[in-house]
């Protein structure tokens, strides 16, 4: 995946040039609408959703769900494992766009990475990434850290100027 390919993609649900500041412009863009219609579409039908969601009870794992959470344009859980509460994994999946992420956050120094690390870590990403694509499967995951964090200059938001592509793709929630 490219920086340029998912720029381009983006540039649909959010306007070139606009801010959140200016909130009559960007409320009357199309990009926003198109983005609005997404959300909407996968708010009311979350079928597929609760369809991962149930499949993951061989984690033994609590799971929050913060999807849709200030707007942001994915479903979205965290959960860590009684073996390791230091360890926070989130899954994102976007609804503007077919792509997912798995994040790994350590909660004692809130390093983050999309990348698994130790023995733990990769089995829970494959665990998380099999079964995605299996309800998703139209979805490909981005792993790639610095691709993520990627700084896009088409819109500004929530103080993020200009924004990583993790944050129009998925959230800035750091739960």
């Amino acid at each position: 995946m490219r920086k340029e390919q998912i720029t381009d993609q983006l540039k649909e649900y959010y306007p070139e040039g606009l801010t959140l500041d200016d909130i009559m412009a960007y409320s009357a863009s199309e990009a926003y609408n198109n983005r609005k219609r997404c959300i909407e579409s996968a708010w009311s039908d979350r079928e597929q959703w609760e369809h991962l969601k149930e499949s993951l009870t061989d984690l033994s794992a609590e799971i929050w769900d913060y999807s849709f959470l200030g707007g942001s344009p994915s479903y979205h859980f965290s959960f860590h494992l009684e073996q390791n509460e230091d360890i926070l994994y989130s899954l994102f999946v976007s609804v503007i766009l077919p792509y997912f992420a798995i994040r790994i956050m350590s909660l004692s120094n809130r390093e983050k990475s999309f990348t698994p690390v130790s023995d733990t870590d990769f089995q829970i990403f494959e665990k998380l990434k099999k079964k995605v694509q299996h309800v998703f499967p139209e979805h490909l995951i981005i792993k790639d850290d610095r691709l993520l964090q990627t700084k896009v200059d088409i819109f500004e938001a929530d103080g993020e100027n200009p924004p990583s592509i993790q944050h129009l793709l998925f959230s800035t929630i750091e739960t």
